[in-house]
């Protein structure tokens, strides 16, 4: 293959369609409240003492926050979801003040857009969780939960879309990430377990497309300018397209402190698969889909037992826990 960007929007493209790592068929059980070992009774009594006016419009408020952050593929951050509804609601109110319900009111409007749009607001996967920095403890996700065995609905959805190109080499990213990238040791296996260097990944790329660069560009400290790798089929340059997988959670990045050559050669990175990576697409749909980039007959069977063998891991935790 040597057109990685152009190959991924070509409409009768079929990628392999693995089931995310998040069950669809019972997704529909974490759509009961999401905090819920914050949330007190006591804050949904608040809620119900509110006048129908002032509670539909904390709950609306906040499930159009979430609705358009969703849209646009950002995290969201539960706080700044919750402050900014609650802004809206004082100055609204003329600076009335607002009753402890907010944990209840994010619950609600999650449920609100589970009920007319069929969307679940999820958090990080469980087998995640120990290897995420504390900042993703209270960060959610829009999902959307359609089953598409055959592809079509997505194929329908994305056809004449000018970021399918994205989306693909987003797939190529995190199929090198998760199957070439090396697994931390002390680190529970996982997604947030296998990090790959951005040299690796760029000359993964190169082998695959030889208009991406054998190596990443240099960032120097202090210096604001990069270089930059245009693609066509890519709706930016490169470099631009990683920042927006960072921010949207895709991708996880971190500066690589073991080889940090900073005064020679500039602040190295490492990146892994994201939250939101495992909740839309899953590990395995990875494993079979590097194995088709890189023609290869099977998926990695190692990789496989990997992802299996963890999963009974939680299986089992969960029953001990029940007992």
């Amino acid at each position: 293959m040597t057109d990685t960007a152009a190959a991924v929007s070509q409409p009768d493209l079929v990628f392999s369609q693995m089931d995310p790592d998040i069950d669809i068929e019972t997704i529909e059980e974490h759509v009961k409240p999401l905090s819920q070992a914050k949330t007190t009774a006591s804050q949904y009594r608040n809620l119900d003492t509110m006048t129908e006016v002032e509670r539909e419009s904390l709950i609306c408020a906040t499930a159009r926050t979430i609705l358009f952050l969703g849209a646009a593929k950002l995290p969201l951050d539960k706080k700044k979801v919750l402050d900014a509804a609650t802004k809206q609601y004082l100055h609204n109110s003329g600076g009335s003040k607002l009753p402890s319900v907010m944990n209840a009111v994010f619950d609600s409007a999650s449920q609100r857009l589970n009920d007319l749009f069929g969307y679940v607001v999820m958090p990080a996967p469980d087998f995640m969780v120990d290897s995420l920095p504390k900042k993703y403890a209270d960060r959610f996700y829009l999902v959307n939960p359609i089953k598409d065995l055959d592809g079509k609905h997505s194929k329908a959805l994305h056809a004449h879309d000018e970021d399918v190109g994205a989306r693909g080499i987003l797939m190529v990213i995190l199929a090198f990430a998760f199957c070439k990238g090396t697994l931390r040791s002390g680190v529970k296996k996982g997604v947030g377990g296998r990090w790959i260097t951005g040299a690796v990944l760029y000359r993964l790329l190169n082998s695959l497309d030889d208009r991406f660069p054998d190596e990443p560009p240099r960032v120097i400290k202090g210096l604001s300018s990069r270089s930059k790798t245009k693609v066509e089929g890519l709706p930016c340059d490169f470099e631009t397209l990683l920042d927006r997988f960072v921010a949207q959670d895709y991708l996880l990045r971190e500066k690589d402190e073991q080889h940090d050559q900073e005064d020679r050669d500039g602040v190295q990175y490492l990146y892994a698969m994201g939250p939101r990576s495992a909740l839309e697409i899953g590990r395995k749909q990875l494993v079979y889909f590097c194995a088709e980039v890189l023609d290869e007959q099977e998926p990695d069977p190692t990789m496989l037992k990997e992802i299996e063998g963890f999963s009974e891991d939680e299986d089992e935790d969960e029953d001990e826990g029940e007992e």
